[in-house]
């Protein structure tokens, strides 16, 4: 079996933009659960994002970094800590971020900026307006509470280059996968330009691609980025990952046509109406309707299960989509413009017995 720890030691560093930090291609997604950022530390990878997710228990991000931290010999600067605050407001992103120190008992973060703030209108322009998030984070560092200001995450492109191009932050975590053309194409150029540090997320389109996942990730990698951070389940997945990046000298024609073929696989089930599963629509439906879980259940049934599996699962749905009262809220939500009314209206017809 192979040492993790001598991978790891051979796998590319790349400089995070204008921090000057320097970073494992692989860094440690904010989902992974406490076992898998243990081991990860004692592996040796040095990125870290313990921003407040929480796990199927409930545990939150932190709780989690912090609780593995603990135990293991390294000291707080071989570690590199990133973590975003939802607040738009200068108060409110103060007290996030003391709440997140307090919580992983560090006395500074390395890098804090702005969670998903593009997501309905009106967000940027109060985030960065007068008494707005900015200026909690300019006071945040010059108090020495974090290092560098960002990165600032979120998914429509055109609302990412509107920040990128204020040159206020330095570094930006966008989705980076072969469906985000966009921001392939326009956003990591744009942050390159301003010699920002590219945080890549949901190198996987968030559990999408399953028959060509190294490939998948080889062609992050191969993109113009400082680091991916998959968030992984298990060991075996962290291990995995390691041995992809520790190997990594180019995307070959090989891994370009399984991802192609795969993408095109997923695009004939799915149209173009393809749900990353992030479930920022979830908490915006006033009747609570399971929205992530139902496009779950539908794309597995449409890729690997039969039809009665799906109408089964579909019928333990408690909320389900039948319940939809047709709102629009929770496509204001939807990071990537999805018709989620006219899909549940399918999913419903589909999976309905």
């Amino acid at each position: 079996m192979e040492n993790m720890k001598d991978l790891v030691a051979k796998m590319k560093s790349r400089v995070l933009g204008k921090t000057g930090l320097k970073v494992k291609i692989l860094g440690v997604g904010g989902i992974s659960p406490q076992n898998v950022v243990e081991k990860a530390l004692e592996y040796g990878l040095n990125f870290y994002d313990v921003h407040g997710y929480k796990d199927a228990q409930g545990a939150d991000g932190r709780d989690r970094f912090k609780n593995a931290f603990s135990k293991t010999n390294l000291k707080r600067p071989e570690v590199i800590l990133t973590a975003r605050s939802a607040a738009l407001t200068c108060g409110e992103l103060l007290g996030d971020l003391d709440k997140t120190l307090k919580m992983l008992d560090t006395e500074y973060l390395d890098l804090y900026g702005l969670y998903n703030i593009t997501q309905a209108a009106g967000r940027v322009e109060k985030a960065m307006g007068p008494g707005g998030a900015l200026e909690g984070l300019k006071k945040a560092k010059a108090a020495g509470k974090i290092r560098f200001i960002g990165g600032v995450s979120g998914h429509h492109h055109k609302e990412m280059l509107q920040l990128i191009k204020t040159g206020e932050f330095d570094a930006v975590m966008v989705p980076v996968n072969i469906f985000d053309q966009d921001v392939i194409n326009e956003v990591l150029p744009a942050a390159k330009k301003l010699d920002m540090g590219t945080i890549v997320m949901k190198p996987f389109a968030k559990g999408i691609f399953t028959r060509a996942p190294e490939a998948a990730l080889r062609y992050v990698f191969s993109c113009d980025i400082s680091t991916a951070i998959p968030g992984m389940l298990a060991l075996s997945e962290l291990e995995c990952n390691i041995g992809i990046a520790s190997r990594f000298s180019g995307l070959s024609v090989v891994d370009m046509t399984a991802l192609k073929q795969e993408a095109d696989e997923i695009s004939k089930a799915e149209g173009n109406n393809i749900c990353r599963q992030c479930g920022y629509c979830v908490p915006a439906c006033a009747r609570e309707i399971d929205i992530k879980n139902i496009f779950y259940i539908e794309r597995q049934a449409s890729r690997y299960y039969s039809r009665d599996w799906a109408q089964k699962a579909y019928a333990e749905v408690v909320n389900n989509a039948k319940k939809c009262i047709e709102c629009g809220e929770c496509e204001k939500e939807c990071p990537y413009g999805l018709p989620i009314r006219e899909m549940l209206k399918k999913a419903h017809a589909d999976l309905a017995i």
